[in-house]
């Protein structure tokens, strides 16, 4: 039995070695075909992979082309822009060019004509000081002119100089003994540290002149009375030094880093500076980059401000340079100003009540000081609203004069303090100001101006607005006599801004409706009669009627200002009144000159 299944196993195995090399053939086949199989997938896969990575090369191409185009096209936009950007800086350029020329006729014919009447013996005192004014704001502007016309020469790269050879130390002093009254007039003092031994450069005279010029006034803008300015020249290696030092209110870093920038103002940003177009000092950079000198600034708040200048010795730095051979001639333009109160009122004159007038430039300041005086005013002059402000604590005047932006504190921030102080909210309060925008009236009116004048303005209409507002301010204390007897009303009369903003939003809504009377607002207010006569005269001071007339006259004046209403019979309507010559005559009154005058 094993012999017999040993041949059987052994069979068996012969023939499964008998077919195993077709199994290992048929293996290997399959092997073959399933790598050949993986091969062709993955094939297919990176042929499929492959054309996307085309497709997507392909619209890349397509896209960047695109872009390209875009670009080309964009730049294509951008140098027409650049084109019609430049066309209009020149046109601008010749716009300023022109205005400028064209300004220098009439302050000829002023200046000249001045100047000749300032030669007369016969001059009274009055007059010589009115004329000695026209003809110093006169040159004054005449500069700002000359400042226009050289930033523009600046920016088409036509800004030259007329370099010539100049005895620094006469020019210097000349220069500091032109100014030394004006400073003397602010009660500063005023040192000069200039050796006598001549020392001579080569330089524009009319440049640094103006250089010297806008470092001066700004040393007297930005020192108070009891400061000191100093003007020093000195040699050092082989470079000539002039300083400009002052003990004023000084800048920190960030200011004084940005001041040579063309259009930057420190006033812009902070109440205590002054406000200046910002192009002084631009210039002064500019010129002196023309010489091959320098122009330095150290500062530091409440220790002053000192600009240095520095300039090169010699001929050799400008090269080819012409240099004119005339010997330079120099002017005396800048006159002594007058002193504040200097004109006296006339002694006839009776006092129609005392104003405070607060004025930072001393040549406005003086010339209403003796106006006023003149029409029989008593006044008193403050140089900024903090010093307004003690003035009014220790003389409580009748009215207040302000201007608006000054150095320390503005007008805004004065008049602020003045109504949040029940013992002098009822001063009346008129702002001079530069500002015409109507955000800025507007804002003025917020806070509680009473009255409000454009510069420049006629003394004439602001004398007419004082009075009427004197007399208006005796009437408003009548009133509140008057209530301090009526037991219906409180012994604390306080302003309620809330109130009257109530009453006159409802007004300017309904004011060309001429029937519209006390009856009318009272049940738009949802008060009784007597309540709202009571509410109005608390607030104002003014009976009902006449706050109603009041109220219509100021927005009629504030339309005449913005030129929303052209005609007088239109603007009557607008503010409600049917009588178009009794409109007149009111405004006329109030205002002291017609609507379209």
């Amino acid at each position: 039995m094993i012999r017999r299944g040993g041949k059987k196993n052994i069979a068996y195995i012969d023939n499964m070695l008998l077919y195993l090399p077709f199994a290992i053939l048929i293996g290997l086949l399959i092997y073959l075909t399933a790598g050949l199989l993986f091969a062709w997938r993955k094939n297919q896969k990176s042929n499929r992979i492959i054309g996307e990575l085309e497709r997507t090369i392909h619209q890349n191409s397509v896209s960047i082309s695109s872009k390209e185009d875009e670009l080309a096209h964009t730049k294509r936009q951008l140098a027409g822009k650049e084109q019609e950007l430049q066309k209009m800086v020149t046109i601008k350029s010749h716009l300023f060019m022109n205005i400028s020329h064209e300004l220098r006729t009439p302050l000829t014919l002023i200046k000249s004509p001045v100047a000749h009447l300032l030669k007369k013996a016969d001059l009274d005192t009055e007059s010589r000081s009115h004329l000695a004014r026209i003809y110093r704001n006169t040159l004054r502007m005449g500069q700002l002119v000359d400042q226009i016309v050289d930033l523009n020469r600046m920016d088409s790269s036509t800004l030259t100089l007329g370099l010539r050879e100049v005895n620094v130390n006469k020019f210097l002093r000349l220069i500091c003994l032109s100014f030394s009254g004006f400073i003397e007039s602010k009660k500063i003092a005023f040192h000069t540290e200039i050796s006598d031994s001549p020392v001579y450069l080569v330089l524009d005279p009319d440049k640094i002149e103006k250089v010297l010029y806008n470092l001066l006034t700004n040393a007297v803008k930005f020192t108070d009375a009891g400061g000191c300015i100093t003007v020093r020249m000195y040699r050092e290696n082989e470079h000539i030094k002039i300083l400009v030092k002052d003990s004023g209110i000084g800048m920190n870093k960030d200011q004084y880093e940005r001041i040579f920038e063309r259009y930057h103002s420190i006033g812009n940003e902070e109440q205590a500076y002054r406000e200046g177009l910002g192009i002084g000092l631009t210039l002064s950079y500019e010129y002196m980059k023309l010489h091959h000198a320098s122009i330095e600034v150290e500062s530091r708040p409440g220790a002053g401000t000192m600009f240095t200048l520095t300039f090169r010795e010699g001929r050799s730095h400008f090269g080819d340079v012409n240099i004119l051979e005339e010997p330079y001639q120099t002017e005396d333009v800048f006159m002594p100003e007058p002193k504040p109160g200097t004109v006296e009122p006339h002694s006839n004159v009776n006092h129609q009540g005392h104003v405070l007038l607060v004025e930072d430039n001393i040549e406005l300041a003086t010339y209403l000081h003796g106006t006023l005086q003149n029409k029989g005013y008593r006044v008193t002059l403050a140089s900024n609203g903090d010093e307004g402000l003690n003035k009014v604590k220790q003389e409580e005047p009748d009215i207040i004069v302000s201007d608006v932006m000054m150095p320390v504190m503005d007008g805004y921030t004065m008049l602020t303090h003045l109504r949040e102080q029940e013992k002098l909210r009822s001063i009346p309060v008129i702002f001079l100001t530069a500002l015409s925008n109507s955000q800025d009236i507007i804002r003025s009116l917020r806070i509680g101006v009473n009255d409000y004048l454009v510069k420049p303005f006629d003394t004439d209409e602001l004398e007419v607005r004082i009075h009427n507002l004197i007399e208006l301010k005796a009437l408003r204390s009548q009133t509140v006599k008057e209530m301090a007897l009526d037991d219906t009303i409180p012994e604390s009369i306080g302003y309620n801004e809330g109130f009257v903003t109530k009453v006159s939003n409802w007004l300017e809504v309904n004011m060309q409706k001429s029937y519209i009377n006390v009856e009318s607002l009272a049940e738009a207010l949802n008060m009784s009669r007597r309540t709202l006569y009571r509410e109005i005269k608390r607030n104002t001071g003014l009976s009902a009627a006449a706050f109603l007339k009041e109220v219509r006259l100021q927005f009629a004046r504030g339309y005449v200002e913005k030129g929303k209403v052209t005609g007088l019979k239109e603007l009557a309507r607008v503010v409600g009144f049917r009588n178009v010559s009794y409109f007149k005559d009111l405004y006329v009154q109030r205002f002291g000159k017609e609507p379209y005058e």
